[in-house]
This record gives C-alpha cells, structure tokens and sequence, in this order.
C-alpha cells in the first residue's frame, strides 16, 4: 500500500487543479477494516479530483484516473474489493460531475478541498515513519 500512497500524495501535492467537494464517499466500502474504509474513501475522492480536473483542463484529461489505475495495480485488490474501489470513484466522479459543470472559482475551491482531504486520507494510511517517532 505505501508504495500507491506515496504515488497518491506526491499527485495530490504537486497537482495544480486538485479537485472534489469534500463529502466523502457514500455508499459501499472496499473491506470492512479501517484501513478499507479509507481506501474506499480515497477512490472517492480520486473519483471526484478526477472530474473537477477535466471540468478545468478538458475531457481528454485522464490524469487521476491514471492515479486510481496505479492505486488498483499496486493495491492488487481481489475482485469484489476492486469492485467496490471502482464503484467509490465511480460515485465521486458522477456526484462533481453534476455539481460542477464549469471552471470558476467554486470548481477550484472544491478542488483545493478535496487535495486536503485526500492528503489527510493518505496520511492515515501511510504508515508512521521510524525516523519521526524518536
């Protein structure tokens, strides 16, 4: 799981037009550990980065939803986790998708919202770093 969080927080903080609403995924969660929770919650988030980020850069922009395939390839859930983790960004995507249909500064306020909660979702799962607990 680092090595896709790692991918995911040097996306959310290097990313210029980060995108989502900051209400976290309804609906299934990817396992019913904490950890799944989060990922499912992340996919989400992912889902709705992803359709901000073409509301601001255009349709052809796949940019974090090649995110979400690497968290998939690295994550290399079983088939009903990977299901769920698909259906989460599904579901993020189509909720921005809805509210926000132009580039304006709402779009890009949601954006900055869901790079923040994003970051604090990878941050609850990275695990903690040796060097930081002395």
């Amino acid at each position: 799981m680092a090595a896709a969080l790692a991918t995911a927080c040097a996306a959310l903080t290097l990313s210029p037009c980060l995108a989502a609403e900051a209400q976290v995924g309804p609906g299934a969660t990817p396992n019913a550990s904490a950890d799944g929770q989060k990922l499912g919650q992340l996919a989400y988030v992912l889902g709705v980065a992803h359709a901000l980020h073409r509301v601001c850069s255009g349709p052809q922009d796949g940019f974090w939803y090649e995110l979400m395939q690497r968290l998939i390839q690295t994550e290399r859930p079983d088939v009903a986790t990977r299901r769920q983790l698909i259906d989460q960004f599904n579901q993020g995507y189509a909720q921005s998708q809805t509210q926000y249909r132009d580039c304006n500064e709402a779009s890009r306020n949601a954006a900055i919202d869901a790079a923040r909660q994003g970051q604090a979702l990878i941050s609850s799962l990275a695990p903690p770093n040796p060097a930081q607990q002395h």
